[in-house]
């Protein structure tokens, strides 16, 4: 992978942090992070992407 490539992948991910339609979010999440992520946060101990997309929500709320 290219740096410039790591960059628009990135660069995507930040997109899903961004304020998006929850379809849009779901299709982010889906296309950059492996199906079996592993996402820990102080507020999560352990969780998958359906915990990084919450995340997400959450972080606007």
């Amino acid at each position: 992978m290219t740096n410039l490539e790591i960059h628009k992948l990135y660069e995507r991910y930040l997109r899903g942090w961004a304020a998006v339609t929850p379809e849009e979010r779901k299709t982010i999440v889906e296309q950059v992070l492996a199906p079996d992520i592993k996402y820990a946060t102080r507020q999560h101990e352990s969780g998958g992407r359906q915990t990084v997309e919450d995340n997400m929500v959450e972080s606007k709320a």
